[in-house]
């Protein structure tokens, strides 16, 4: 079982790999937050979408959003399912940010895990980077859309 914390949800204007993905906008929005993995381990996540389509999102109470599935969110809530995922990983040094708030040791090395969500037409709708510090657990990625 997995259970979120929701950090923050905001609006940026920050650019990065989300903007070619999902376009050029004025601000974007942005959520962070913490997945306790079976009470073994913590991945911490930023999630990136539509600021034109999603805005909503960032004035809602994080409690609201509290261990809600983003993805069941945009298909409920915005008409916006998720019909399939690209994925890649890479083993890289850890951001200083990100082991703070896994409480690594800065230089740890972890997997990063960039998750692509596509709708209708094969729309991009959300950009996902999860960090994986190192663990002895086994993990296995399951295709809910094969």
């Amino acid at each position: 079982p997995a259970y979120m914390r929701m950090l923050s949800v905001e609006l940026t204007g920050e650019r990065g790999p989300w903007a070619t993905l999902l376009g050029p906008e004025s601000e974007y929005v942005h959520l962070r937050r913490l997945m306790n993995i079976n009470g073994e381990f913590d991945v911490y996540s930023e999630i990136y979408l539509s600021g034109a389509r999603f805005r909503v999102l960032a004035g809602m109470d994080l409690h609201e959003l509290e261990g809600a599935s983003i993805r069941d969110l945009l298909a409920d809530r915005f008409k916006a399912p998720t019909l399939k995922v690209d994925q890649t990983f890479r083993c890289a040094v850890l951001p200083p940010r990100v082991c703070r708030e896994l409480g690594v040791m800065h230089g740890t090395a972890g997997i990063v895990w960039e998750i692509c969500g596509r709708s209708y037409r094969d729309m991009p709708i959300t950009y996902q980077r999860a960090y994986v510090p190192p663990v002895d657990r086994p993990l296995q990625v399951l295709d809910r859309f094969a």
